[in-house]
Formats: C-alpha cells, sequence, structure tokens
C-alpha cells in the first residue's frame, strides 16, 4: 500500500518577487498533497489553498534564530536565510510541528509531480531526501532537526550562523554531507533538471559529482505540462521527453510573464522567458526557436570565457573582503 505522509516546504524570501513568481505558485497548485509556506514581507493575495503565506520582516527571522541557536544569529541581508534553512524544522516549528516531513525550496524553479517522486524513490525511508538548496526535505524528528549540531570536520555551525558570509551550509559541502558521514540516511540522486548558467542556450549541468552524467542534447528545450515537468529533445529523429522532479532555471532575467500564461496548461520553459505551446503541436524545427542551438565550438569559448569572469569576479570579492 503506498504511504502518503504530510510534507511542507518553506520558502523565507524578503523584498519584491520576480515577475516569474505566479508560475512558481501554478505548479505549486499542482501539488496538492505538500503544502508550501512562505515568510515574507510581502503581501500576497490570491493563493491556491496549499500555499500559506505568513507576513514575517527579516528581523522576525532573525530573532527566531537567535531564540534556537542561543546566540545572537547573523541574519542582515535575504540571500544569507539560505544557511539558516538546515535549522528551519526548529525555527518554524510552531508551523511545521504537525508534518512527518518538512522541507525547504527555491522559487526560481518549477515543479512537476513532486509526490510521484517521492513515492517512487522511496522518500519514506530517508532522514534527509535531496542534497542541495533549492530542494531538499527533512524527516521531522529531533535527531534530524538538531544534526546541525553535530561537529565536523566541514563546517561549525556557530561559524556559520554568526558569519555575514554565505557559507552554503544547505547545499552539499554543508549539512547533506554532515549527516551523510554520520550515519543519517540522505538521498543524493539527480532525480531534477539544473539549467546551467555557463551557457546562453539552455544545458543541464553535467559537473555534479552524484550519480550518471545528464545527456545535453543538440536540439533540446524544457517544458511544463499539467503539473509534470520535462526535458524534450530530438534523438534520432524522434521528439522524446524525460520527466523530471522540477526544472531549476536559476540566476536568470526577471522574466516577463503574460497574463495567458497563467491561465495555459502548458508552456516552455526558455532562455527567453516563458512560451506558451504544447508538446502535440511541436515540430522538429521548433527546437531552434526555443533554444537555438549555435555549436560545439560556440559553447566551449562561452565556456571558458565565463569561467574567467567568475574567477576574475571571486578575486576581486575576496581582495575587497579583505581590505
Amino acid at each position: 500500500m503506498k504511504q502518503t505522509n504530510k510534507i511542507a516546504l518553506v520558502v523565507a524570501y524578503f523584498g519584491r518577487f520576480p515577475n516569474y513568481y505566479p508560475l512558481w505558485v501554478k505548479s505549486c497548485s499542482y501539488n496538492p498533497t505538500i503544502d508550501f509556506w512562505i515568510f515574507t514581507d510581502q503581501i500576497i493575495e490570491d493563493l491556491p489553498a496549499n500555499v500559506k503565506c505568513v507576513k514575517m520582516t527579516l528581523l522576525e527571522m532573525k530573532n527566531r534564530a537567535t531564540k534556537v541557536l542561543g546566540f545572537n544569529a547573523t541574519l542582515s541581508r535575504p540571500y544569507k536565510c539560505c544557511d539558516y534553512r538546515p535549522i528551519y524544522g526548529l525555527m518554524f516549528a510552531d508551523y511545521l510541528q504537525n508534518y512527518d516531513y518538512w522541507g525547504h525550496c527555491d522559487i526560481d524553479l518549477i515543479f512537476g509531480d513532486l509526490q510521484k517522486f517521492f513515492d517512487r524513490y522511496n522518500l519514506y525511508s530517508y532522514d534527509k531526501f535531496g542534497m542541495l538548496g533549492h530542494l531538499s526535505l527533512f524527516k521531522n524528528n529531533e535527531n534530524v532537526n538538531k544534526a546541525y549540531l553535530i561537529p565536523n570536520g566541514h563546517m561549525d555551525y556557530h561559524d556559520v550562523f554568526t558569519n555575514e558570509k554565505n557559507m552554503v551550509f544547505d547545499e552539499l559541502p554543508g549539512i547533506s554531507t554532515i549527516m551523510k558521514e554520520s550515519g543519517f540516511k540522505v538521498f543524493m540522486r539527480r532525480i531534477f533538471i539544473d539549467i546551467a548558467t555557463m551557457y546562453h542556450r539552455y544545458r543541464i549541468i553535467d559537473v555534479y559529482p552524484l550519480d550518471e552524467k545528464p545527456i545535453n542534447y543538440k536540439q533540446q528545450t524544457f517544458y511544463w505540462d499539467r503539473g509534470k515537468s520535462y526535458h524534450v529533445y530530438l534523438k534520432d529523429g524522434n521528439i522524446c521527453k524525460d520527466e523530471y522532479l522540477y526544472i531549476h532555471f536559476q540566476k536568470r532575467p526577471n522574466y516577463q510573464v503574460s497574463l495567458s500564461l497563467l491561465s495555459a496548461e502548458s508552456f516552455f520553459i526558455t532562455n527567453a522567458g516563458f512560451v506558451k505551446g504544447t508538446l502535440d503541436t511541436m515540430k522538429k524545427e521548433d527546437f531552434q526557436k526555443l533554444n537555438p542551438y549555435f555549436g560545439k565550438v560556440y559553447e566551449t569559448i562561452e565556456n571558458i570565457v565565463n569561467s574567467c569572469k567568475r574567477r576574475i569576479q571571486g578575486y576581486l570579492k575576496r581582495k575587497l573582503n579583505k581590505q
């Protein structure tokens, strides 16, 4: 018999929401077995039944963290909230205490059928499901909720929560590795689409040290259809699709979203924004319109240039912090 547990995902977001935010909410609405809790200083209206909004300032969130930690938490920038994600189960215990699993997620993504994948990969046998910040779930018990306290050779929680810098404590180098090395059962397979930021064209990141390497095709695009997320590609002259947990289009511009998209049952996710359409009427030549491919040499050069830019920016940022 399939087991269904109560699941909640938490978003702490301060400041103006991006224009594509309504599409994120739309994808949440297609996951009725999961509750989404948004803690924000913004006013949000007309939400689906499974999306809850709690008005909260960044200072109030800082005070919640301080109460849990027992020392003064450092939280002066919204982005620093990411480091606090592993203790959301304690910080928001008054909202999450009745759930079997709580988690955190980003909003620069479009969800697919979450419950389907949680069931397929047996979420309920894991203490932590997912290893990256854009979506992870934790079993809601004391041992898991206090795993951040475990002494380890990676990150010290006191340093994380008293440092102004972002320490990526919610990611693979932080709580995921700490829990895995401490004997917790952690699901670390890549069952999602993570779009690379090194390229103008939409490509899947293929450098994570996880499981099998994903395949990028010359002709490919990404697609959402009535609550399901897909990688769509041309292979041997045929249009194929693979279903995934969600599509994460990180660090992209604030795409404009037309009103017609909000009522659409399907759309393509592209580097130029969201394009209303259906796979049923898609033609082979549409790949080049939705996600143009200019050749391997072009993408190799683009990758090198962007890598150099990031290294220079990182060097300048480190030098500035030392002054």
